[in-house]
């Protein structure tokens, strides 16, 4: 596992300028990119390369809290790609963010995943609950569960 402390980021909605018929990063993520650099140096993060699949938790300062949690997120996917920490932000396969506490605005764990750990595994009471709504459902549309569960699969 890695851990990357980084400044808070600016806003998705922040990060890109038109000029023209050109679409360049603005000021204040060119700025952030930078102290992100210094950070990352300063704290002579461990830095390792994930192939594939990754699950990445991110926490922000609440402290610093401005707009909204999922405005902040791109950025930082973003930034671990130009790291060379993953090879294609696509990859990620859960992301966990959340306010909190983050020395420096941001608390970044990533590591590489198994498929097999992303299987969703349910209660028995939660298996029984779907039941229900498939019958639910089945009985909505006039047709038998057998049928229903045909169409889903196909």
């Amino acid at each position: 596992m890695l851990k990357l402390d980084l400044p808070l980021p600016p806003s998705t909605n922040a990060i890109w300028r038109s000029l023209g018929k050109r679409v360049v990063r603005s000021r204040r993520y060119r700025e952030w990119l930078d102290e992100a650099d210094a950070l990352t140096l300063f704290t002579r993060a461990k830095l390792s390369r994930i192939d594939g699949a990754f699950e990445v938790e991110i926490v922000l300062d609440a402290s610093r809290r401005a707009g909204d949690l999922d405005n902040r997120l791109k950025p930082i996917l973003d930034y671990l790609q130009r790291l060379g920490i993953v090879q294609d932000d696509a990859l990620c396969q859960r992301l966990t963010a959340s306010w909190g506490t983050a020395e420096h605005g941001c608390r970044v764990r990533v590591w590489a995943v198994d498929e097999r750990d992303l299987a969703l595994e349910f209660s028995p009471e939660e298996s029984a609950m779907a039941d229900r709504a498939l019958e639910r459902w089945a009985q909505q549309l006039g047709i038998s569960l057998d049928e229903l569960e045909q169409r889903l699969a196909a």
